[in-house]
């Protein structure tokens, strides 16, 4: 795998990002996500979960000697949110934050 595979990887998972926090890519001024809200059932977890456990398993595959500097720091630094975010996930935080002051309600304002 080059830095072409490590670009496509990186695009891949910001793409997820986007895909399943709607709100926060409006935020960011990316209109695409403008007529959805986040799905905060247990499926959309699993999938997102499974995503991103698939781009760690391409990260982790990527040869590290074929990468330059700036190359092997973006991959340690995705490899991290991708690990981060699988672990996150499997701990379903979308049902601890059920209060009046955390949660997706809260969130939007």
């Amino acid at each position: 795998m080059t830095s072409a595979d490590l670009q496509r990887l990186a695009d891949d998972y910001w793409e997820s990002v986007l895909t399943a926090a709607p709100t926060y890519a409006t935020l960011l001024g990316d209109r695409r996500f403008d007529d959805r809200i986040e799905d905060v059932s247990a499926a959309a977890e699993d999938n997102l979960r499974a995503t991103w456990s698939s781009l760690l398993a391409e990260v982790d595959a990527l040869d590290t000697e074929a990468l330059g500097d700036a190359e092997r720091v973006t991959r340690g630094l995705l490899r991290n949110e991708l690990a981060t975010g699988v672990e996150q996930l499997g701990l379903r935080p979308t049902e601890l934050a059920s209060d009046q002051m955390e949660g997706i309600h809260a969130g939007l304002l």
